[in-house]
């Protein structure tokens, strides 16, 4: 007969997805030799998961043959005797006398012969945070009496640190298995599950919840997005209420929680930015108060908030102080923008910080595209002879495994959702036209390799400078050659531009767009180029995510060439260009991030005497964002009903929208619209 227990553990064996770091990692410590044991420390933040996947390994112990017994240290109450207590109920040990029960000796032999028979002891400690007093109690007295070959499972919202760290002896033993939130094909397999299979409606949950388990689960169970137009509407008011308070209840204290609103509003945040945005400096004790909360966790620029709690409580913030909101927004705005003027003035690149200022204050699509954008554990080499072979294999693996893509990115301040859809065919259109030997005899630097922690490709860039040497190539090559057949000034112009540099971008490919870290490879390779002040020209297929793509990073759309590339013989080319050579960097930021560089700031990094010639003119149009969103996809050739779905909303919606866009130009259909759209995108 199936007991409680049984059925419970049952469902959660049938909802559970991901986790095979953690899991293999607890696979090979049960398979490991008699006298290999070891401690696995999982530990994330409230809701990610921790008590499941203890759950999880409870199974797997159960089925090796192995002991597995947890305590939940909430119970102990901080104290020795409660933790003993426990731990002899889970043995089923019934003692007389409330003494007996507190032969630490005694117990941890019982324990340990309770495992014998082959098997191994798993003790499972979740709540660790709870622990207290008895944390130095259990590493100095109580473990080092188990079986050596024991495995301890240390689960809490903070990694192990302190004195655990400092000796040498139990940092060797320590395994740490960071939890974070699902990926998108997780995502997935868990609404799957859940009769949820409607791919906008999961990529919704997806984006709403940034793949947080609980929060995942709690709108797949109400399925809130019934009815709903917008992704976001309903987050903090409803499932998501509980879940922030619950957050929050770790911030004691006015001062830190003052601190835990401002690190909400950047991506990033250090202490010299957290005191420039709150107007006033505060203790050391505070800060380093806020970087031990649970959702908080270090990064390559600082620190990183959880980025559902990031989003719920800078909304919070948004909603009820909306002038301090805007405050804290705008000095650090300015103090990226600082940051960015004395890097370029000394001739530093500052590519992190124009990311951090884009997605701070740049428009929506730029918003969401860099919401996820993070510091990868991929890299970027240039290829050699020697590895140029590599390359080729990885073009030889793309189009065997050519598949559809379906890539979703959102804005969480204004709840809009970008989706974008390419099939297998479209997926490997960047790959025409250029050859990885050809490029690199031609440049040294013309192509680069992404590769991933274990070394393997998993994407490479193909980008050639415009130099005497490479025009002729340029001028035949079927991608670039229209462009240039088109525009010969562009070539003689790029090539007598001193030490500036010119490229022709024929592809930035990636095996699988639909991951987030893969796309922020890419558009981390374009900024680093973007940054360095150099004029690149690019002619991706005319698809609505490479037009957005370019776009967003602040590319200019070339209209009305005589001839244009047709990929797969079918699908037209588009031709953008950007040009951040020296005083159009200032430019260039202006326009992305809305905010001015100072003239007299030096460097690279001042003002131009005009306007580019390539910078959009749109004030005159009185749109709003949201018109313009709707203006830019008629500008892609999307129907209404294509606009509607990418931005979720009505198609009545859109008609609105473009009815209160003639009305304000005077324009009698949408082509004129279009037209008016591309024409201020190239002439400014």
């Amino acid at each position: 007969m199936e007991t409680f227990r049984d059925a419970v553990g049952r469902l959660a064996e049938e909802e559970f997805v991901g986790r095979e770091r953690e899991l293999a990692a607890f696979k090979e410590r049960l398979r490991q030799n008699p006298g290999s044991g070891g401690i696995l420390n999982v530990y994330g933040t409230g809701g990610i998961g921790k008590t499941e996947l203890l759950t999880r390994f409870r199974a797997e112990a159960e089925q090796a043959g192995s002991l597995f017994k947890r305590v939940d240290l909430r119970e102990t109450m901080g104290q020795t005797t409660l933790f003993l207590q426990t731990l002899t109920s889970l043995l089923g040990i019934n003692r007389e006398g409330a003494q007996a029960a507190l032969d630490i000796r005694q117990l941890a032999e019982e324990l340990n012969a309770a495992a014998a028979g082959g098997g191994k002891l798993v003790l499972a400690l979740d709540q660790y945070e709870a622990a207290g007093s008895v944390d130095q109690w259990l590493r100095e007295e109580f473990f080092p009496l188990l079986r050596a070959d024991t495995i301890l499972v240390i689960a809490g919202r903070h990694p192990l640190g302190g004195a655990w760290m400092l000796s040498s002896v139990w940092r060797k033993w320590i395994l740490p298995l960071p939890l974070d939130g699902f990926t998108r094909d997780e995502v997935k397999c868990y609404l799957k599950r859940r009769g949820i299979v409607d791919e906008p409606k999961v990529d919704r949950l997806w984006l709403a919840t940034a793949g947080h388990p609980l929060s995942l689960a709690l709108l797949a169970e109400e399925e809130a997005l019934k009815d709903v137009e917008g992704p976001y509407e309903w987050d903090v008011r409803s499932s998501f209420e509980e879940l922030l308070q619950s957050w929050l209840q770790e911030v004691p204290g006015d001062t830190l929680r003052a601190l835990v609103y401002a690190a909400s509003v950047p991506r990033y945040f250090d202490l010299d930015l957290l005191q420039a945005m709150l107007g006033a400096p505060f203790t050391g004790e505070a800060f380093d108060g806020l970087l031990k909360l649970s959702f908080i966790r270090p990064a390559g620029r600082g620190w990183e908030m959880h980025e559902l709690a990031r989003s719920l409580i800078s909304r919070s913030l948004r909603e009820r102080q909306p002038d301090t909101y805007s405050d804290y927004r705008s000095r650090a705005a300015e103090v990226l923008s600082a940051r960015i003027r004395a890097k370029a003035a000394g001739g530093n690149e500052a590519a992190k910080e124009v990311h951090e200022l884009i997605g701070l204050t740049g428009n929506p699509i730029m918003r969401a595209h860099f919401r996820f954008n993070r510091n990868s554990k991929n890299y970027w080499e240039a290829a050699k002879p020697e590895t140029v072979e590599e390359a080729k294999q990885y073009l030889e693996r793309r189009r065997a495994d050519c598949r559809p893509s379906r890539i979703s990115c959102s804005d969480t301040e204004t709840g809009c959702l970008f989706q974008y859809e390419l099939t297998a065919t479209q997926s490997l259109y960047r790959l025409e036209g250029w050859e990885p030997e050809t490029l690199l005899a031609l440049e040294e630097d013309a192509l680069r390799l992404l590769r991933n922690p274990e070394g393997d490709v998993v994407g490479v860039a193909a980008m050639l400078s415009i130099r005497p040497d490479t025009a002729e190539y340029l001028l035949r090559n079927p991608v670039s050659g229209p462009y240039f057949r088109a525009r010969p000034e562009e070539l003689k112009g790029a090539i007598g531009h001193g030490k500036a540099t010119a490229r022709f971008v024929f592809a930035i490919d990636v095996f699988d767009p639909e991951q987030i870290e893969l796309r922020s490879d890419t558009v981390n390779l374009m900024m680093e180029h973007i940054q360095a002040g150099t004029l690149l020209i690019a002619s991706p297929p005319a698809l609505p995510f490479y037009l957005d793509s370019h776009r967003s990073l602040g590319f200019t759309l070339v209209p009305d060439l005589p001839e244009t590339h047709r990929f797969g013989g079918y699908t037209e080319a588009a031709v953008f260009r950007l040009d951040t050579r020296g005083r159009k960097w200032g430019a260039y930021l202006e326009q992305i991030a809305d905010y001015r560089v100072s003239a007299d700031s030096g460097g690279t990094a001042d003002t131009p005497d005009a306007p580019d010639a390539g910078q959009p003119d749109r004030a005159r149009f009185g749109f709003t964002p949201r018109e313009w969103e709707v203006a830019d996809a008629l500008a892609t050739g999307a129907s209404n009903k294509e606009i509607a779905a990418r931005l979720y909303i009505s198609e009545a919606a859109v008609k609105k929208h473009i009815n209160a866009m003639l009305q304000k130009t005077g324009f009698r259909n949408r082509t004129q619209i279009v037209m008016a759209v591309l024409k201020s995108a190239s002439s400014g």
